[in-house]
């Protein structure tokens, strides 16, 4: 007699300027799902992939073909905020979990989902810990700050803005760009570019390898600091221009450091030959509450198991120890920050040590 079989489904970009990210999120809830089909639980698990584009809308669709399959009964994703905020009530509605590895935007744990887990730290605990780094470590007091208009970036920057305001870094200036464009010296031209003595970048990676360049090659010399949106890309990094840094905040599981995360590493370099750090452990993580949900459940359902994963506490994942609060947040989240050196990604330290 064949096992009854689940499904856990990956909401993730495969298509847009995201799609190398999104595959190693597929990959990695993919991994989890093999490992588990090779124990003798009673039952096998099935993986529904569904490409969200990065988009709200399509987000919406593909909860939407999860929430029509029974079998599903749990989502690991979104990855992006956009898509994240546009399913989450779907989801809720649906009574079907979704943890999502990635998206950081505050509303998402602040508009009462029941259904909703998070696996790194929001964009609140993220702007405190910029922050403390840029006043504390990069000892800076002008800044400007400049984002795209995703809700990712756009979220984070008012909050960085906010911060800002009701400190003493003074904000030299605040400008939201809009995705796709070729050129941004316009734009960039209109800002006071000697003033500030650090730039923060909420922007993802395909508008920011533009602007970095435009703003070097107006004359700007301030110190850059970004998030873990760009982690590992460099495109930050301005050779042939003596500034330090540039400077990444990142709430993200550095799999090649973290010893939590050894065990994951090995066995994702073994099926793939490769390590990627960006949102994999989380994901891997997400799965395997999942799984682990269902396994618990008498008769698995997307009622136990949301029910299982709301208890979860002191889990000891890739990504490290996790215990969800009853917002859906975690416990007890992470950033870490680092830098460039002669090209090379280095690790600074953990926020707590930059207060």
């Amino acid at each position: 007699m064949s096992k009854k079989s689940y499904k856990i489904g990956v909401s993730a970009p495969l298509s847009g300027c995201e799609t190398e990210h999104g595959k190693r999120v597929v990959r990695s809830v993919e991994l989890a799902v093999d490992e588990a089909n090779q124990t003798d639980l009673p039952f096998s698990f099935d993986l529904l992939v569904g490409d969200d584009k990065g988009d709200t809308e399509v987000g919406k669709n593909v909860a939407k073909e999860f929430i029509a399959d029974p079998l599903v009964l749990g989502v690991v994703g979104p990855l992006n905020s956009n898509p994240s905020i546009g399913a989450a009530p779907l989801y809720d509605k649906a009574g079907l979990v979704n943890l999502t590895n990635a998206a950081s935007n505050v509303v998402l744990s602040q508009r009462g989902y029941k259904t909703f887990f998070r696996m790194i730290a929001n964009d609140d605990v993220q702007a405190d810990a910029l922050m403390d780094f840029m006043k504390q470590y990069l000892k800076m007091s002008k800044i400007t700050i400049i984002n795209d208009d995703t809700d990712f970036s756009s979220g984070l920057a008012e909050i960085v803005l906010e911060k800002a305001s009701n400190s003493d870094l003074k904000v030299i200036n605040h400008l939201q760009v809009k995705c796709g464009q070729e050129d941004y010296s316009s734009e960039l031209s209109s800002l006071d570019l000697n003033s500030p003595e650090v730039i923060f970048f909420a922007i993802l990676e395909p508008e920011g390898k533009l602007i970095t360049r435009q703003l070097r090659e107006l004359g700007n010399k301030s110190i850059f600091l970004g998030t873990d949106a760009l982690k590992p890309s460099k495109f930050l990094c301005t050779p042939g221009y003596d500034i330090p840094g540039p400077y990444h905040s990142c709430a993200t599981t550095d799999i090649t450091r973290e010893q939590s995360a050894a065990g994951f590493a090995q066995a994702y370099e073994s099926k793939y030959g490769e390590k990627y750090s960006i949102y994999t452990a989380e994901a891997y993580d997400a799965a395997k509450l999942i799984i682990k949900a269902i396994s618990q459940s008498k008769q698995p359902s997307r009622k136990s198991v949301l029910n299982e994963i709301r208890q979860t506490k002191d889990y000891q994942g890739a990504s490290g120890k996790i215990t969800f609060i009853n917002s859906g947040e975690l416990a007890d989240p992470k950033i870490s920050f680092y830098y460039y050196k002669d090209g090379q990604l280095q690790f600074l330290g953990f926020s707590e040590q930059f207060k």
